[in-house]
């Protein structure tokens, strides 16, 4: 074996010794994980399958079935990140994470808003507007597509053609349903959870905030997402970028659940559900 030979025999050597490292502590904490995650199963599972029946014996029916849609849809996600990020797949993960984000920002907003208005006319409120600005984009979207193939009528209204296909738009004028969906846009969400003093006194909130912003490019597909793909082939920038993921991760799945018992706790005044919230912010915290 000549110098280069071994030269190269040491460095590959190195590197297979410092990614077996890593992967040992990844394993680890992955064991740690789905410990805790299996312990906030365990707890969820002895209350999860009466909550929809519950819910609609509230003063809440229907931000009590929101509130548990956000719920199965987070622990989705969290089981997803938790899944792609034990195959080291840092740059999925991000995009996954961003989502997760998302569905907490607005799972906050309704059960803040739901909590402050004391009665059911905030779910309501959400459906209808989120239903209205997803069928109105739907539209948009289909309409480029019909101008693309030269099938665009550019005397349709959108607001018209919704209106006739669903008339409870009539109530209100275009600009007004279009003024009141603007409240669920993300930014003004975000804007609405700094104004609760949420930025002011939770660490993790300042923590996930940024986070949202600094993600979009991975869900893009944009430039910094491509800057970073090496950078984030690191081993151990990469390893300390997946803890930091599934750690946010499991922390927003555990306080969507808390919350969850919380709010049940206040629609149905037994005092079980305040026990379940306590106890997932134990396990948080653990």
């Amino acid at each position: 074996m000549n110098a280069d030979d071994k030269n190269n025999t040491d460095f590959w050597n190195e590197e297979l010794s410092e990614y077996d490292s890593f992967y040992n502590q990844l394993k680890e904490f992955f064991i740690s994980i789905r410990k805790k995650d299996d312990m906030v199963f365990q707890l969820l599972s002895k209350k999860l399958f009466e909550l929809p029946a519950l819910g609609e014996k509230t003063s809440y029916p229907k931000t009590c079935m929101i509130l548990i849609a956000f719920l199965v849809r987070v622990n989705f996600i969290k089981c997803s990140i938790i899944d792609i990020c034990e195959k080291d797949d840092n740059y999925s993960s991000k995009i996954l994470f961003r989502s997760l984000i998302e569905h907490y920002f607005k799972f906050l907003y309704v059960y803040i808003n739901a909590i402050k208005i004391k009665n059911d006319s905030f779910g309501d409120e959400y459906q209808f507007y989120l239903d209205y600005k997803e069928r109105i984009l739907l539209l948009k979207s289909l309409k480029k597509n019909a101008k693309i193939f030269e099938q665009y009528n550019k005397d349709i209204n959108n607001f018209q053609l919704l209106c006739e296909v669903y008339p409870e738009y009539k109530a209100l004028s275009e600009n007004e349903m279009n003024r009141r969906t603007k409240q669920f846009e993300i930014d003004n969400i975000i804007e609405f959870l700094s104004s609760q003093g949420f930025q002011k006194d939770s660490a993790f909130l300042e923590a996930i905030i940024p986070k949202y912003s600094e993600l979009s490019s991975y869900v893009h597909g944009g430039i910094l997402a491509e800057k970073n793909l090496f950078y984030d082939s690191d081993y151990e920038k990469s390893i300390n970028q997946i803890k930091e993921i599934v750690d946010l991760t499991l922390a927003i799945d555990i306080g969507t659940k808390s919350f969850v018992m919380m709010f049940f706790f206040i629609a149905t005044k037994e005092k079980e559900f305040l026990f379940f919230s306590k106890r997932f912010q134990e396990i948080m915290k653990e």
